[in-house]
């Protein structure tokens, strides 16, 4: 394990602590501005943007505002938009992109596709100087300081700053503020008894297996991001699935053997994925299901339950993701690995 990789995650209360108490920016204040755009029907549709985690790390917003906004909302690779469907951004578009260095290939070459600027563009970096911040109109930034390995604070702190932005654009920043300091406060107690709850997960589980991850709702972006981080941080084979694209032909995988991580942070689906759960179990598989402490299952024989402090409901992809990143420690070292580091891909990706 480098010590980078487990210190850039011990810095995420204090950074997400900070995130909630900062003060009022000038990008802040132009998205009352853009709030209020919104209400008026300025916008033809939204578009939200990214690669790698920072794309997986939009879906809690692009549900949002899918349940709230008359416009329609379409969250979209950024590869394929700039490759492949550059026709969608069009004059009346606003924009959502988000990219951790704000350098990543595909991001730089949406800030230069021709012709095709949004009517507003908000980008959401860790830095404010970036090639993405710097053409935006609205540059929000984490600050969460430089970041050596796979991600970690750099992703949660994409997550709070969007669940800002969020709450910007509704007018309930002072609800938003408060959740996102109890999440602080929970995301600490998480790191104070981390080591052996963890080890006691990879125990559970069989380091050579391959890892499926199901998710609904929200924390169909935790399950995302755990399958990228499992293969970048531990090198394990390892697939990311929706709780109904799981029963639709996957499931024929389960067997003795067979292990699946469940985030039931979405409580409206729990009960259709503690079903699904039971099924792995009743045939043999291994389920590690992850919940907030008030909702969480009872311990059976075939699962492992591992519990997280209970935030506001936007927020538990935070909590489910700090988790994740706490997890590839010991699961790389069964493996053979430091955890963290890169062996093929590099911090900021390119196009090839």
């Amino acid at each position: 394990m480098t010590a980078s990789y487990l210190d850039e995650i011990r810095e995420q209360p204090a950074m997400l602590a900070r995130l909630a108490t900062a003060p009022t920016t000038r990008d802040d204040v132009a998205l009352l501005e853009v709030a209020s755009r919104l209400r008026e029907g300025e916008f033809d549709r939204i578009l939200l943007t990214g690669m790698g985690s920072s794309l997986h790390g939009l879906y809690p917003t692009y549900l949002q505002f899918a349940q709230t906004l008359s416009q329609p909302v379409c969250l979209i690779d950024c590869a394929e938009l700039v490759q492949q469907q550059p026709v969608v951004v069009s004059r009346r578009s606003l924009m959502f992109a988000v990219s951790q260095s704000g350098e990543s290939g595909e991001l730089v070459e949406l800030t230069r596709l021709p012709g095709r600027r949004p009517a507003l563009a908000i980008a959401v970096t860790n830095g404010r100087r970036n090639t993405l911040a710097d053409w935006a109109d609205v540059r929000i930034a984490s600050e969460a300081g430089p970041e050596a390995t796979v991600s970690s604070k750099s992703y949660t702190g994409g997550l709070a700053c969007l669940h800002l932005l969020s709450a910007a654009l509704r007018g309930s920043m002072p609800q938003a503020r408060a959740a996102l300091t109890r999440a602080a406060e929970a995301c600490q107690e998480l790191l104070t008894d981390w080591e052996p709850r963890l080890s006691e997960v990879v125990a559970f589980l069989d380091p050579r297996m391959p890892l499926v991850y199901i998710g609904r709702g929200r924390s169909l972006a935790s399950a995302q991001t755990a399958a990228l981080l499992t293969q970048e941080a531990a090198k394990l084979s390892c697939t990311a699935l929706s709780g109904g694209q799981f029963r639709h032909g996957p499931i024929e995988l389960v067997r003795p053997g067979f292990q699946l991580v469940a985030f039931l942070g979405d409580l409206k689906t729990r009960d259709i994925d503690m079903a699904l759960s039971d099924k792995v179990i009743g045939r043999g598989g291994r389920v590690v299901a992850v919940a907030p402490a008030s909702a969480a299952p009872p311990h059976a024989a075939g699962m492992h339950v591992f519990t997280y402090p209970d935030v506001a409901m936007p927020l538990t992809p935070l909590m489910e993701a700090v988790l994740i990143q706490l997890l590839q420690i010991p699961l790389a070292s069964q493996r053979g690995f430091i955890a963290g580091t890169f062996i093929n891909a590099t911090k900021v990706t390119g196009i090839v």
